[in-house]
């Protein structure tokens, strides 16, 4: 990558920006990757809880979706397993709840197999069970609380978002193109597109012939946080998703240095900074929803469209940025820099400057985090397009990869394309075959087939 882009750090209250730098330190991982990280983990467990009205029918909680994209060998598991940490002992808690309540569940309903009717005044044995278990009357089925998942089929994402009711839900992926890959993988359909709707907060329904796979979803609140090679966006940024705009959802995070690194060199000494305001909102994830609404002061508005007037200039005034491309990007950033200001301003809140509303200065830092990952979306964009033609030697090979090249083809079948249009030997055709593979202009799959980067 040309350009090197730093997260603000500086943008987080104190102790989370410490929390940063010692994450980066101990692990030995890029401090942009850890605050990405710890940025969407914030935003996670804060979601339930509040919410700003930008105008009239548009509102924004702090739900982010979040791609680290690495080198292999550079520390995605790792940072993901620190930074979610007390998310998933929440998650094992109520896994344990869920199983011992069902279990009760299982033998009470031992207990009254074969009864017609049941009248625990008159039945010593059933009240004494009860007594024994600290209830006073029957128990119902458990209900089950999911908080992330890694795997699933979508019918049955679609069945915990609408069991937890509003919860928050992330979808967590070490390798977040297994997700891609396994869109419609049972069937044709539209995975993909209902994974996208899920980035906002309109009720949702999906019909299937058969009623038992019908699902709605009234209140989605979905956080997504992955991480991926670096070699693998290309698959992710195809043509078709950034035509549509579909990608730019992703606030992406690259890091493409490939460096050694000594896990056993001593380094500063672990602590969990943010357990405290971590365990304090996953305390309450159980609780109903119901989010606190945070006023905008009365000067936002002003600097808000200064803010977009000054970026408009900013990415558009050299014409190196396609102005559709620019606006499906800050389409999404628009949501973004209240979703992340939320976040700011309740870590503010937590360990420094109480505050009931939405501050000037929590949108101004998050402009600023908002500025570095526009700059990292185009950094992903000059990193993915095509730029084939230095490739090429000469109109005729120019005109051979673009007219007569199909998408995609058996490998030997191109070659006898090349021998007949541009008259090589067949030696010159695999060289050259193999020089455009290398160069990343062409894909060749386990199978044998070539295809072109789209």
């Amino acid at each position: 990558m040309k350009k090197k882009n730093k997260f603000p750090i500086e943008a987080f209250t104190k102790v989370v920006h410490d929390h940063v730098l010692m994450q980066s330190e101990y692990n030995k991982i890029n401090p942009n990757v850890v605050a990405s990280a710890v940025l969407n983990s914030c935003g996670y467990i804060l979601s339930n809880f509040y919410e700003v009205e930008i105008k009239t029918g548009w509102r924004e909680k702090s739900n982010l979706w979040s791609i680290i994209a690495l080198s292999s060998g550079m520390g995605k598991s790792v940072i993901m397993r620190h930074v979610f940490k007390d998310a998933y002992e929440k998650q094992g808690e109520l896994v344990k709840r869920y199983k011992s309540e069902d279990d009760v569940i299982r033998e009470w309903k031992g207990m009254i197999k074969g009864k017609k009717s049941v009248n625990i005044e008159e039945e010593p044995e059933l009240r004494n069970w009860l007594h024994s278990k600290g209830l006073t009357n029957p128990p119902n089925k458990a209900k089950e609380f999911v908080m992330f998942s890694d795997d699933f089929t979508f019918e049955k994402l679609l069945k915990i978002l609408d069991d937890n009711d509003g919860r928050a839900f992330m979808i967590r992926a070490d390798e977040i193109m297994g997700l891609f890959n396994s869109f419609n993988r049972y069937r044709a359909g539209n995975d993909e597109e209902t994974l996208l709707k899920l980035w906002g907060y309109d009720a949702l329904m999906r019909n299937r012939i058969n009623e038992e796979g019908n699902n709605y979803v009234s209140k989605p609140l979905v956080s997504l946080f992955g991480a991926t090679q670096i070699e693998m966006l290309f698959d992710m940024y195809s043509q078709h998703r950034i035509v549509n705009g579909n990608i730019f959802r992703i606030l992406f995070c690259l890091d493409d240095e490939i460096k050694t690194k000594n896990v056993f060199e001593e380094t500063v000494k672990y602590v969990n900074s943010l357990e405290e305001f971590n365990k304090k909102y996953l305390s309450m994830y159980e609780n109903p929803v119901n989010h606190q609404l945070l006023p905008l002061d009365d000067d936002c508005m002003s600097f808000l469209n200064s803010w977009r007037n000054d970026s408009d200039k900013k990415y558009t005034s050299d014409g190196k940025l396609k102005i559709g491309t620019y606006n499906n990007i800050m389409g999404k950033m628009d949501s973004y820099i209240f979703r992340i200001a939320i976040i700011l301003n309740r870590l503010d809140n937590f360990y420094g400057v109480q505050s009931s509303s939405i501050r000037v200065t929590d949108l101004v830092n998050s402009a600023k985090i908002i500025d570095f990952y526009v700059k990292e979306v185009i950094n992903v964009l000059e990193l993915t397009s095509l730029n084939y033609r230095k490739h090429l030697n000469g109109e005729t090979e120019i005109n051979f990869f673009e007219k007569i090249l199909p998408q995609s083809a058996p490998y030997f079948d191109v070659v006898k394309s090349m021998e007949h249009y541009l008259k090589y030997n067949q030696e010159d055709c695999h060289r050259l075959l193999a020089s455009w593979i290398e160069k990343g202009i062409l894909r060749r799959n386990a199978k044998g087939m070539v295809y072109k980067k789209s």
